[in-house]
């Protein structure tokens, strides 16, 4: 392979291929053969003869260089051929498999690991009823595919090829080259992730009832779309293929100038007339989704008497965050606050609604949640700002006092009982659900 090229093409054997480094990036589709697909890969095996070579097609490989200067190759295009071969392997030979490195991959996808699991399943009572025709040894050397490597660099030209390239399962769309074109502006790969996993579960959801589109199909193609373009004054072709992915790539930029947010303006001054009454309609009509909410019911049962004036700060604080985020990581943002809130709470043994509203106005939430442009940079801030206070326990222990119980523990027995279903899996911030 010549260095200065930034495409190369070459056909190796899958033997070659499973020695390298081979990783799964975050834009691609997740593992998802099904069993139909298995078995004819698993059929057309069994034909193979020693020395007789079988082209399986072509991959897309991107070369990358991980920060201790070691090579590996993101999939960009083959993943499922490669990960059913590999698992292949390692039913037939388990020596063999031991120099598979994608074997040692962390399916983070729950649907991915069932469908791994699952596959190795087949495969093992394929193998077992097939001895004969199946040798792992004939695949690693007579198995060769097509590779395109894209160098190092190449990254734009990776997704082009994402984006036009799929060889084997279902032809891809425009949501698919969506998620792929803007993960590729995610410069953080557990962001992608995380991002990634979103994306698919949101895929995945059904159908509502009665209903002509999926809901993601109906937000994106039959609603913003059109209003868009009638805002501009734009026509449009139905029929023509991946409008809906054209739509929503990125919009140029001038790479001098970053690009601002958008504006959230819950705090601008009133104008008499009009202006007010659809400020307070729109305001009015935010409050009734807020209270629509799990994290709202949940927090709306604290509601003993002596703990009411603390609910309604959190429940003040989180419609703002509300407003302006929506329900992106609502509960985390409800966890964070009640945890904020909570701590004047737990130093004091009597409060009074004016301490409560000082202790919050020192705490410029409101300012934070207008100031920053993203959910992630308000959690973080308020889960550090967080760490830094101390437990009830710890409280009570600085306090000598051998009092069993009193209204603080009772406060946090209550907020315990608010929050019991919540899931630890389902956040994002672990260990923000403890209530000591």
């Amino acid at each position: 392979m010549e260095e200065n090229q930034d495409v190369v093409l070459e056909s190796k054997d899958l033997e070659t291929i499973l020695k390298w480094t081979l990783k799964i990036p975050s834009y691609q589709r997740i593992y998802c053969w099904k069993e139909k697909t298995v078995l004819k890969l698993l059929n057309d095996l069994c034909e193979l003869k020693e020395n007789e070579e079988y082209c399986m097609g072509n991959i897309i490989l991107q070369k990358n260089t991980d920060e201790n200067g070691d090579e590996y190759y993101d999939i960009v295009d083959g993943q499922q051929r490669l990960v059913t071969l590999s698992l292949l392997i390692q039913v037939l030979d388990e020596q063999s498999a031991k120099d598979i490195k994608l074997l040692d991959q962390r399916f983070e996808n729950i649907d991915a690991q069932k469908f791994i699991q699952y596959n190795k399943f087949l495969i093992e009572n394929f193998c077992g009823r097939h001895k004969a025709s199946l040798r792992a040894d004939y695949i690693l050397k007579d198995i060769i595919l097509n590779v395109l490597i894209l160098k190092d660099g190449s990254l734009d030209l990776a997704y082009t090829f994402f984006s036009n390239e799929n060889s084997h399962g279902k032809p891809l769309t425009d949501y698919d080259l969506l998620k792929a074109h803007h993960l590729r502006y995610v410069v953080y790969e557990d962001q992608q992730r995380h991002l990634a996993n979103r994306w698919d579960e949101l895929m995945k959801a059904e159908k509502p009832k009665n209903a002509n589109y999926k809901l993601y199909e109906q937000a994106l193609a039959i609603y913003v779309f059109r209003l868009r373009k009638w805002l501009n004054f734009d026509w449009w072709d139905e029929r023509e293929k991946y409008r809906v992915k054209s739509e929503y790539e990125a919009s140029p930029v001038i790479e001098a100038v970053p690009p601002f947010c958008e504006s959230f303006k819950y705090y601008e001054p009133i104008q008499g007339g009009t202006h007010f009454f659809e400020f307070t309609e729109q305001a009015i009509e935010k409050m009734k989704y807020f209270m629509m909410t799990s994290e709202y019911q949940m927090i709306h049962k604290l509601d003993t008497e002596s703990f009411v004036v603390l609910r309604d700060v959190i429940e003040a604080l989180l419609f703002a965050y509300f407003y302006k985020f929506g329900m992106r990581y609502l509960t985390e943002a409800l966890l964070l606050i009640t945890r904020y809130v909570s701590q004047v709470r737990y130093q004091n043994r009597r409060i009074f609604q004016s301490s409560v509203f000082e202790h919050v106005r020192l705490s410029k939430i409101p300012l934070l949640i207008e100031m920053y442009s993203s959910p992630t940079f308000f959690l973080a801030k308020m889960n550090d700002t967080n760490s830094t206070l101390m437990s009830l326990q710890q409280i009570k222990a600085q306090e000598n006092r051998s009092t069993i119980s009193d209204i603080r523990e009772r406060y946090n027995k209550k907020l315990k009982e608010c929050f019991n279903d919540i899931n630890e899996n389902d956040l994002i911030i672990k260990g923000i659900n403890e209530w000591k």
